[in-house]
């Protein structure tokens, strides 16, 4: 084969491969599904757009096809493959139930319990935990819930989480909330759990 021939060849096997390459990238972008995080999640994981969408990027294992900050500037979009779906739902099951382990080494009776669907929560503890630390385990089994929801194809502003506290000593409960409302309590709360 002579040498015009030779790079004329080449040429055409590049642009062929950069045409397959390009229309690999379209299909499976158009297949992907996208999972929104919205203003009202990121505030419960009290995470700016930007730190959220590193954490997603830091924490998929390169389980994505694409994530970024939405033109708003408010909210998150994550685009993945079922495949990449399943990742996903595995790993935050996964931290869950380490969270879940942590909480209960910090006292007796100290448990989180959430339902199947991961749209409810309860958690039992008493005043000797740390209110910052109380916090922390309702923020985090609050926001990995909702992300199970997300992941498994509840809408960006359809899901809810609900909550209630218990007081681990007596198993009465202390109060409830939801992903809207949010959580709050005082003495009185925990007097009338005694």
């Amino acid at each position: 084969m002579s040498r015009v021939k030779k790079s004329a060849y080449v040429l055409l096997l590049i642009i062929i491969c950069v045409q397959l390459s390009a229309c690999k990238q379209g299909e499976t972008k158009e297949n992907a599904t996208k999972i929104v995080f919205s203003e009202k999640f990121l505030g419960i994981a009290q995470m700016s757009p930007e730190d959220w969408m590193t954490d997603l990027i830091d924490t998929s294992e390169g389980n994505y096809e694409n994530v970024y900050v939405n033109d708003d500037g408010t909210t998150v979009t994550l685009e993945i493959t079922d495949e990449q779906k399943e990742y996903w739902l595995t790993s935050r099951a996964e931290l869950l139930d380490d969270l879940k382990s942590q909480f209960a080494q910090l006292g007796d009776g100290y448990k989180i319990e959430y339902n199947d669907d991961y749209s409810h929560i309860d958690l039992y503890y008493n005043l000797e935990l740390d209110a910052y630390d109380a916090i922390y385990y309702v923020m985090y089994t609050e926001t990995f819930c909702a992300s199970q929801q997300l992941f498994s194809g509840t809408g960006h502003d359809e899901w809810m989480v609900s909550f209630n506290i218990y007081n681990s000593d007596t198993g009465k409960l202390v109060t409830s909330g939801n992903s809207d409302t949010g959580l709050s309590y005082n003495a009185a709360d925990w007097e009338a759990s005694m």
